[in-house]
């Protein structure tokens, strides 16, 4: 979830454009995969990550800003594991874990922009 005003920031590894490609799968919660076009980001690098499949089926790792704070926390459930399992069991302790560790991580995400009116 996110909410904001504006927000003007930029990546702290950015993603490069020679590393944007298209994708089309999505894994909805409820069906089957579903023929989705979508553009994906790609970067590679160390992030702080942490596994959490033992407490609620997910990965989740930070992505930081240029000033390293505020960070995009991103959220992977594990395969088999429905995204309504992983918000149900998901608390602000596990949001704020301190056992992040930096991982050489390869990074696919779909691109997004933020959008607002004033």
């Amino acid at each position: 979830m996110c909410s904001l005003d504006f927000f003007p920031a930029a990546w702290q590894v950015e993603f490069q454009v020679q590393s944007t490609v298209d994708g089309n799968t999505l894994y909805p919660d409820i069906g089957p995969p579903q023929e989705k076009k979508l553009t994906l980001m790609m970067k590679n690098g160390l992030f702080p990550y942490v596994d959490l499949t033992s407490k609620i089926g997910a990965q989740m790792i930070h992505l930081p800003f240029t000033n390293k704070d505020p960070t995009i926390t991103i959220i992977l459930p594990n395969k088999n594991i429905k995204l309504s399992q992983v918000e149900s069991n998901l608390t602000p302790a596990l949001l704020n874990s301190p056992t992040t560790t930096n991982q050489n991580i390869f990074l696919w995400i779909p691109k997004w922009k933020f959008e607002f009116e004033s």
